[in-house]
């Protein structure tokens, strides 16, 4: 059977539910529900962006921010507006990514694809750079839980610099400039932490 060809465009609402559906097969408990995903297209439609072959296999998500580097890194919650981005403010000063879910399966090109939307649009941009905060997924096998609080943010980055899915952002525009610790609190696998990271310009 040949292999429906993947298009890539923005979401519109008519995705909340096939975008409901990938996000509880990949994430689990971590998924984004119905509400937050009409949220984040009925308030910056032009920041999700999916890619579809039958059904929809993979999506990026980012929106505008207003960030002062005097305050700290954010956390998850803090970028996204608890994942509703109603904090988006088109005059802001960063292009954050706050979701970015593609389907193993579907190989590592859909993933590379997606990421180029973001990452060109902050190039590209003289008002805003781009950020994102990158799990850290291997974190719980390289540390045991109860050795975190002797673990400095050095410890933590030099183990993410090793980890899978902060070198896919590392091959692919990006750079680590800190470690946030409690970023998503929910990810057991990352103890938490997240690498920071911002688009080489």
């Amino acid at each position: 059977m040949t292999r429906k060809k993947i298009i890539y465009r923005n979401a519109n609402s008519g995705d909340v539910g096939s975008l409901v559906a990938l996000e509880e097969r990949v994430w689990g408990h971590m998924a984004a529900h119905e509400d937050k995903w009409r949220s984040r297209i009925n308030i910056f439609p032009d920041g999700v962006w999916i890619a579809e072959s039958r059904d929809i296999i993979g999506v990026l998500v980012a929106h505008i921010i207003q960030w002062d580097e005097k305050n700290g890194f954010p956390t998850w919650e803090e970028a996204s507006g608890d994942g509703f981005i109603r904090n988006h403010d088109i005059n802001g000063n960063v292009l954050y990514g706050i979701d970015f879910t593609v389907e193993e399966k579907t190989g590592k090109n859909v993933a590379v694809r997606l990421l180029e939307f973001p990452t060109n649009m902050a190039k590209e941009s003289k008002q805003f750079k781009g950020m994102t905060g990158a799990r850290i997924p291997s974190l719980c096998k390289k540390i045991r839980k109860k050795d975190l609080a002797k673990a400095s943010d050095e410890d933590i980055l030099r183990l993410a610099k090793k980890d899978p899915t902060v070198n896919f952002f590392l091959q692919h525009g990006y750079r680590i400039i800190g470690i946030k610790k409690d970023y998503f609190s929910v990810d057991e696998e990352s103890f938490g932490y997240g690498a920071m990271l911002e688009v080489i310009k």
